[in-house]
């Protein structure tokens, strides 16, 4: 998806919230109108409190926050008609069906579109007359995200959306949520622990870790520009800021590169090195090296 007109979905600027035992701190990035978030990190990381901060579920101590091009906590009410929030604790009625569900949900909300339900009952291999009860935990799942779609979001938001998932359920979920999303102008900001879905189904992607954010780029970006490769020379090998796990080996040195392109070739070419091996890497690789790399640098973000 691309940019449809300039403007931004969410905005973050120096957003800080503090609890007892953590703290989210200085939170800066925006999202483009029409594009998809995905926010990864561990446990503790932060990224539920940030989802909960933009739909206005919880104030920050400091700094701005702007959804729709609408100040935040202030629209939260205004908010809640073009956005959808789905998480993975949601409740659903244990003894009333999914087509209870639908009239309860569309009877608050104007922009229903009982096609488009109908359209993502089938998708979904949904029964409408199952109780809730009744459902496995990926129909639950699915019902809670055909609820939410149906409403024509301008902004869908999902808090780890396959938690609890096995790994074939969670396959067949995303891959559903991609065709979805690869026809739709809404935005989308979602978290997840796992970076094989993240990959499959953003077109940026943020990193947390421990309150904070410590990068934000493209998806190209991360994949293009982080390398492992094996340089072969003699001599110390030259200071490099983006370099991580660097280890001597027969040939040389073997490392991890962040920010790998035609200047670093040049710089090592220049202390006497060419590079004998390289490989890509994944997105779940380069989210741990992106972390230890930044606890290694002390902190601060890389924003494309």
């Amino acid at each position: 998806m691309s940019d449809i007109n300039g403007a931004w979905a969410v905005e973050f600027q120096g957003v800080s919230k503090r609890y007892k035992h953590f703290s989210l701190e200085n939170l800066n990035f925006r999202v483009p109108q029409g594009e998809i978030l995905g926010l990864v990190g561990p446990n503790g990381a932060g990224k539920s409190t940030c989802l909960r901060l933009l739909m206005g579920f919880v104030q920050p101590e400091s700094g701005e926050i702007k959804v729709l091009q609408k100040a935040i906590p202030e629209y939260a009410v205004w908010l809640k008609e073009r956005a959808a929030f789905v998480s993975e604790d949601m409740r659903l009625f244990a003894e009333a069906t999914i087509e209870w569900h639908m009239d309860f949900v569309k009877g608050f909300f104007s922009r229903w579109d009982e096609e488009y339900a109908q359209q993502l009952l089938c998708s979904f291999e949904l029964n409408p007359a199952q109780k809730i009860k009744e459902l496995s935990l990926g129909q639950r799942i699915k019902t809670t995200l055909m609820l939410a779609l149906a409403r024509r979001p301008q902004l869908l938001v999902l808090d780890e959306p396959s938690t609890g998932l096995d790994p074939i359920a969670r396959f067949e979920l995303t891959s559903q949520l991609f065709d979805i999303m690869l026809n739709e102008e809404s935005s989308v900001i979602f978290s997840s622990q796992f970076t094989q879905d993240v990959e499959r189904l953003s077109d940026r992607i943020a990193f947390m870790d421990k309150g904070r954010l410590i990068s934000h780029q493209d998806k190209e970006s991360y994949l293009d520009k982080w390398r492992r490769l094996v340089v072969v020379g003699d001599g110390a090998l030259p200071p490099m800021d983006h370099a991580l796990d660097v280890r001597p080996c027969p040939e040389g040195y073997s490392l991890t590169h962040g920010e790998f392109d035609g200047d670093a070739v040049a710089k090592l070419g220049a202390a006497g090195f060419t590079v004998a091996q390289l490989k890509t890497m994944t997105l779940e690789e380069i989210f741990i090296s992106q972390v230890r790399l930044n606890r290694k640098m002390g902190g601060g973000v890389r924003d494309a």
